[in-house]
């Protein structure tokens, strides 16, 4: 047995690795499968593609993994969604969907402030109102009337409202007492937007509500023209003075602002600043609410965020009366 092994060593031990060749093939073919396909896939000859696993997704589970596409959101929506990035800096606004939201009614006549040296009284002659304010999209609302005035002295502005209401004992006043961060937009307000000009770097916010409660942001701006971030004002700012009186038939407001918060030194007859005013009727969250402005968005601003007040395009010019 010896001499026929010596005389056949080269074909015995063919025989013996050809056996275990077959043993750990059979043993790990699909190991050996794998790699060769990972081989092939290495010099672009074959494609890998993830293995499935668990059992197979319903097209429900699949519209559910699938991304997300941001259509326009509806007002009372988008509304809560920028009012929470304007009290909180590390909030910002979205990025605005595809889809164009615009209106082709008419804008807003130029509205003119007057010269006087504090806030004026009602019946004081030869200062007009501004022109009403209308719904975000730009359509009238003729529930209540908002009348507003605006003065200068030229170092600071005097607006007074009056913010009509047929039921006051209805109005939203809860918001800005109960809330630790306020939410002034949520109550029946007003709010006062100022900018220099179009190329300001900030704009400032002022919010005023039925229950006398008032609020300042200082808008400082992003690289978007919709989108600003809140910041501490700086040292040298000065806050406003407000007051709130109940008259018969609505809400009065005063509201006395400094003009170098927003880097006007002098203004004088003839020139010009950039504004938006808004009058939060019933809040905004209720389903008698209203919000109006002086400018709406959808046909200044090419608004993509239904009631976005804070849009600086929304900001238009507001002329001081040279007469």
């Amino acid at each position: 047995m010896r001499e026929i092994f010596k005389k056949n060593k080269a074909e015995v031990h063919f025989i013996a690795l050809f056996l275990l060749f077959v043993i750990l093939f059979s043993v790990f073919r699909a190991q050996i499968a794998e790699f060769s396909v990972w081989m092939l896939a290495m010099t672009h000859e074959v494609s890998l593609t993830k293995p499935k696993t668990g059992q197979d997704k319903t097209a429900a589970q699949e519209e559910v993994q699938r991304p997300i596409r941001i259509t326009a959101q509806t007002p009372s929506t988008v509304k809560l969604n920028t009012a929470v990035a304007r009290i909180n800096p590390n909030i910002s606004k979205q990025a605005a969907p595809e889809a164009k939201v615009t209106s082709n009614l008419p804008k807003t006549a130029t509205p003119v402030i007057f010269m006087t040296n504090s806030i004026p009284d009602w019946k004081q002659a030869g200062i007009s109102l501004f022109p009403p304010l209308r719904k975000y999209d730009g359509t009238a609302w003729d529930k209540e009337k908002t009348e507003f005035k605006v003065t200068t002295d030229g170092k600071k502005l005097y607006v007074i409202c009056r913010a009509y209401d047929k039921n006051p004992v209805d109005a939203i006043t809860s918001n800005s007492r109960k809330k630790k961060d306020k939410r002034i937009w949520e109550d029946d307000a007003i709010e006062i937007f100022i900018m220099k000009d179009s190329r300001s770097d900030h704009f400032c916010q002022y919010l005023v509500s039925a229950s006398g409660v008032g609020q300042t942001a200082y808008h400082t701006e992003l690289s978007k023209t919709n989108a600003s971030k809140i910041i501490t004002p700086p040292k040298k700012f000065e806050f406003p003075q407000f007051n709130v009186e109940e008259f018969d038939g609505g809400f009065e407001f005063e509201v006395t602002i400094s003009l170098s918060n927003i880097g006007i030194g002098l203004l004088k007859p003839g020139d010009t600043l950039l504004m938006q005013l808004v009058r939060d009727y019933r809040g905004q969250n209720t389903k008698n609410s209203a919000i109006l402005q002086l400018f709406p968005t959808h046909i200044y601003a090419d608004s993509r965020y239904g009631a976005n007040n804070t849009d600086r395009r929304g900001f238009q010019a507001v002329t001081v009366n040279d007469k």
